[in-house]
């Protein structure tokens, strides 16, 4: 399993809200998306997901963050081509996307609950985040990816954050755990490590 893949993955369920959802977003497959995040599930024992409500249950939760989806180009990008007012000019851009292989994509914009999937025109298709926004950076298109993973890149002035007022709400991201596993060396390290990770300062999360 590549865990680096599979929780990037997990980044588009949150945000999709579905495994479904997150499947169109990367022009994927279904079976493709529940298999990386059933084995990420398998080898931490872990139940990961994405809810407003927690279920009455057994089981232990803890909270990991609430993750905010953003989009950026680089400067030199917006320069040439010139800033979308809203998400539906992000058909006349080109979009970097977060997907298996190239399909039609789009990006989840609104501030209710559901929020509402805008169609877009993408350029690139790649499996990584870290890819993206250095494709980004480069002037490549815009891309739309968890605030913190482009935090340093807006920091430096090298990616400008746009269309901030339709960004959809947060979504909050949950741990559940098995009371038993809770106790579990590598369970406990890996809740402790993404906590810490997605806990972080993060000035362009809000």
């Amino acid at each position: 399993m590549n865990q680096f893949a599979a929780m990037a993955t997990l980044v588009q369920v949150v945000d999709a809200g579905s495994l479904s959802g997150a499947a169109r977003a990367m022009a994927g497959s279904l079976t493709s998306v529940s298999r990386q995040l059933s084995a990420l599930e398998r080898h931490f024992g872990t139940q990961l997901v994405k809810l407003r409500r927690l279920p009455d249950s057994q089981l232990v939760a803890r909270k990991l963050a609430d993750i905010q989806m953003i989009v950026c180009p680089a400067p030199a990008y917006l320069a040439q081509r010139g800033i979308p007012g809203v998400p539906g000019e992000l058909c006349a851009h080109d979009c970097l996307v977060f997907a298996d292989a190239p399909g039609a994509g789009s990006w989840r914009f609104g501030t209710n609950a559901r929020g509402m999937q805008n169609s877009i025109s993408a350029k690139l298709w790649i499996n990584g985040l870290d890819a993206l926004v250095a494709a980004a950076r480069e002037g490549g298109g815009i891309v739309r990816v968890p605030s913190w993973q482009a935090r340093d890149n807006l920091a430096a002035g090298r990616l400008q954050r746009i269309l901030r007022e339709h960004e959809p709400a947060p979504a909050a991201l949950h741990l559940l755990f098995e009371a038993s596993r809770l106790a579990a060396p590598k369970t406990r390290i890996f809740a402790d490590y993404l906590i810490e990770q997605w806990r972080a300062s993060d000035p362009f999360g809000a």
